[in-house]
């Protein structure tokens, strides 16, 4: 409940499920980016952020540029210059995309009671994302 402090039970099982996504995600890097092993994934997945120039340097990403980049890339790889990359939304729903800084919460009610608490605090999710 975002509305009290966590017991000494619900921090355990909070903290081992995060322990869970933070292990698999270390263990989804080091499988998949050649030239980095599990320790060096450990040492760099401390909750750190690097800029695009950082994580090019620690073998983190393939390259820098823009989505329409990428999407180039995907067609010549795939020798498909027909790709076309498409996204849904429902309808009414917040039109986020990969430039979005964060999703808005849809308004759903008359009065607006302001609890002090950030949007996300009322949604519980777990994303491998940083948000300021």
């Amino acid at each position: 409940s975002p509305f009290r402090s966590f017991t000494d039970e619900e921090r355990m099982l909070f903290q081992k499920t995060i322990d869970n996504f933070h292990n698999r995600f270390v263990s989804i890097i080091a499988e998949n980016r050649s030239g980095l092993d599990i320790e060096e994934v450990k040492a760099l997945a401390d909750g750190r952020v690097y800029d695009s120039t950082q994580a090019m340097r620690l073998k983190l990403i393939d390259g820098i540029g823009y989505i329409s980049d990428t999407v180039e890339r995907i067609k010549v790889k795939l020798e498909n210059s027909a790709l076309q990359v498409i996204t849904y939304q429902r309808e009414g729903d917040y039109k986020s995309n990969l430039y979005s800084l964060s999703p808005q919460p849809p308004a759903f009610n008359l009065i607006n009671l302001n609890l002090g608490l950030k949007p996300q605090a009322l949604s519980p999710y777990f994303l491998y994302l940083w948000m300021p």
